[in-house]
């Protein structure tokens, strides 16, 4: 075989997708396996994005190519939902329609990053975002939350890193759950505009908090920050993981059709039928039944969490939003990679390792509640079994 650079060489490949596979393999096998580590919503898209789909999907012009921008229509709709979120004017001139929030992410770390360049993120974060940052070849600088602070990003601490070409937040993060203030926001802003960096905020989770706590977006934030991007999806808040659209929103018009030039020479356009059930899903909102069974699940995990010995959960009481949960191991020295896969082959559950989320995350596991509470209560069984088993605790 050829030999490969060495930016691919260096790419790991996701724990999240290699034990999960292996849980269907060993399902297949005739094993009872619960996997708690995907965070793919087990319910199905709202009956309106489906008869949106299907309805379009018996048009021959749906199966062609759409506007590279993203439907304009769909583009419309996205600039409304923003404007009225933070309160500001955005116009569909700021948004571009991506095969879901990993193509964002990618075309924006393509279009400001490259070698020389140097990428801060706040970290545990989303273990897919490492891989794409090591792929344009910059420098990646991890800035660890402190978890005593209930996952506090320490501004101070931030502020006195240098040389920062992107700084990438997760809000709500995945995996920790962190609802960033609007405080904390409002200093990242400043920071950015003080020393002339690209903020980005992932915002996929945006749709789910907890206990009464409002979500704010970097876009309610500043609307004059040139250097500020939001990146959103349909596939978590509409159950659509598979249709892939994802969306971001340009404080800086100017450049999206630089940014639409590099998601168009990396995945062309976005499927076109996908982007009538996106904006289906848009004209209509069903998340209240869902954030009640989110909400009980969360209450579920973290009762269980601090019932194991040895696990403890911050905060105590459940994340602040998205629906994961990221529980610190103490006792023993295993490191998470081995321990999710002890857990795994030998009592039947699937968590994925806290140190595929980078600095901060190593004596941690995730776990997601967006599966059914059958799989739910069967799995943290197992893993409480597991756990005291494989760290000796009773």
């Amino acid at each position: 075989m050829k030999e490969l650079p060495q930016v691919v060489r260096r790419l790991e490949s996701s724990p999240i997708k290699e034990l999960s596979l292996r849980c269907k393999e060993l399902k297949r096998q005739g094993e009872d396996v619960y996997n708690l580590g995907q965070g793919i919503p087990y319910m199905s898209p709202p009956e309106r994005v489906i008869d949106a789909i299907r309805k379009a999907n018996e048009n021959p012009e749906a199966h062609k190519y759409s506007d590279f921008f993203g439907l304009a229509p769909l583009r419309e709709a996205i600039a409304d939902r923003v404007s009225q979120q933070s309160g500001f004017p955005v116009d569909k001139e700021q948004v571009l329609v991506t095969a879901g929030a990993m193509a964002a992410c990618k075309t924006v770390f393509d279009a400001y990053l490259g070698s020389g360049k140097k990428a801060v993120v706040v970290t545990p974060d989303y273990a897919t975002h490492f891989s794409q940052l090591e792929m344009v070849g910059c420098a990646i600088e991890h800035h660890p939350m402190e978890e005593s602070k209930r996952w506090n990003a320490d501004i101070e601490r931030l502020s006195s890193r240098k040389n920062i070409d992107l700084l990438l937040i997760t809000n709500p993060g995945n995996p920790t759950g962190v609802n960033f203030s609007k405080e904390e926001l409002k200093e990242i802003n400043r920071l950015s505009r003080k020393n002339k960096f690209v903020v980005v905020s992932d915002e996929t989770y945006g749709f789910l908090t907890y206990d009464g706590r409002k979500f704010t977006s970097l876009s309610e934030i500043d609307p004059e920050n040139p250097y500020a991007i939001t990146i959103g999806s349909f596939s978590k808040e509409y159950r659509m993981t598979g249709d892939r659209v994802g969306y971001m929103v340009v404080n800086d018009k100017e450049m999206l059709p630089y940014l639409a030039r590099i998601h168009d020479a990396n995945v062309g356009t976005v499927n076109h039928y996908a982007q009538y059930g996106a904006l289906a899903a848009l004209q209509g909102s069903d998340m209240d039944v869902h954030h009640k069974e989110y909400e009980e699940k969360r209450r579920l995990v973290a009762e269980s969490i601090a019932s194991i010995p040895g696990l403890t959960l911050c905060p105590e009481e459940g994340p602040e939003g998205a629906y994961y949960a990221f529980p610190k191991y103490e006792g023993v020295t295993i490191p998470s990679v081995d321990l999710t896969k002890k857990l795994l082959e030998d009592h039947g559950v699937v968590v994925i390792p806290g140190s595929a989320f980078g600095e901060g995350g190593e004596h941690h596991f995730r776990i997601s509640y967006a599966t059914d509470m059958n799989t739910m209560i069967h799995g943290l069984d197992n893993l409480e079994e597991g756990w005291k088993k494989i760290s000796g605790y009773r």
